[in-house]
Order: structure tokens, then C-alpha cells, then sequence
């Protein structure tokens, strides 16, 4: 580890602790520090940047109410990311849970995966998967992502297995194609 990556630990820990005993100026500051790297994390997931913000702001929530009595974790980073994951999976369900899922979103014909090389920015990439279904695109994040198996996401969001391949399927399809019209 780097001098300059030892001070930040060091400065990470300090206002950890801080948090953790409810002091409002180190808990302004933590979320202003990860609140870029938060979003990054949330706009995968959501389809506004309005529902990201949401998500950011409940997830910091969540961080401020588990940080209590110096109960700090060892990687900070890493269990933020799981925070707002969950989080983002949260707002997904909710909305599951207000529309019904229609017929034509669960059945799919196979499509051929045609590969191509292109260069595509993080933008266009963000902006391509905001366009997503909001269940596509999480499926999409979880699975492509963030490594997780069919059965892992059939869970998490109380669908099938072949729910979760279907709509994998038909976000890379749609991803390709909004992808190839933008190039």
C-alpha cells in the first residue's frame, strides 16, 4: 500500500468513526467523498436519474443506521456497493410489486448472439441500458455485471429462472441493436 493510500484509509476510518457516533459534518462529507461512486453503481440499475438519487440517498440511509457504536467495516467500499445493490433491487421489486408482468415479457425466441467490435463510451452505454425495461436492465447489471447466476436472481426478485434468462436475452438484443443505431 502507497503512503497516499495509507493517509486515505487513515482519513476513511477517522470519519467512520465519526459517523458511527451520528456526527452530521462527517456524515455530509462521507456522502459527498462516495456520492459519484455511488451513483455510478445506482444509474446501472435505475431508469431516472431520479430514481438513482432516491436509491443513492436511501442506501446512505442505510450506511448511517449501520454504522452505530464504532461497528465499522473492514472494506468500506465493497460493502457500500452491496448496499446500494440492494437497494437498487429494493426499488425494482417495489415497482414489480405495482405492475403486473405482461405475457410477451416472459416469452422470447432465441436470438442469435452476433458479435461485434466497436468502441462505445460509458455514456452512451448508461444511456442505452436507462432505456432498457427497469427489470431487464437489473437483470442485465446482476447478471453481466455483477456476476450473479439465474437461480441468484430468481431470488432476489421472486421471478423464475427462465424469467431471468428471458429478459437477459432480450436486453442484449435491445442493448445491440440501440447500440448499433448510435454508432
Amino acid at each position: 500500500m502507497s503512503k497516499r493510500d495509507c493517509l486515505i484509509d487513515k482519513r476513511l476510518k477517522k470519519i467512520l468513526k465519526r459517523c458511527s457516533r451520528a456526527d452530521r459534518k462527517a456524515q455530509e462529507q462521507l456522502y459527498k467523498d462516495f456520492y459519484s461512486y455511488a451513483m455510478s453503481i445506482s444509474l446501472r440499475y435505475s431508469s431516472s436519474y431520479e430514481t438513482a438519487q432516491e436509491v443513492v440517498n436511501d442506501s446512505f440511509v442505510k450506511v448511517f443506521k449501520s454504522l452505530v457504536n464504532d461497528n465499522l467495516p473492514d472494506n468500506f467500499k465493497p460493502w457500500l456497493r452491496r448496499i446500494i445493490i440492494n437497494a437498487s433491487i429494493d426499488s425494482v421489486r417495489k415497482e414489480l410489486k405495482n405492475n403486473t408482468l405482461p405475457l410477451s415479457d416472459v416469452l422470447y425466441d432465441d436470438i442469435a448472439d452476433n458479435d461485434y467490435n466497436t468502441d462505445v463510451d460509458a455514456d452512451e452505454v448508461i444511456c442505452a441500458l436507462q432505456q432498457l425495461t427497469e427489470t431487464g436492465r437489473v437483470i442485465f447489471n446482476l447478471y453481466i455485471v455483477e456476476e450473479y447466476s439465474h437461480r441468484e436472481i430468481a431470488n432476489l426478485l421472486d421471478i423464475t429462472e427462465s424469467t431471468s434468462r428471458s429478459y437477459l436475452t432480450r436486453s442484449k438484443k435491445k442493448l445491440k441493436d440501440i447500440l448499433t443505431k448510435s454508432l
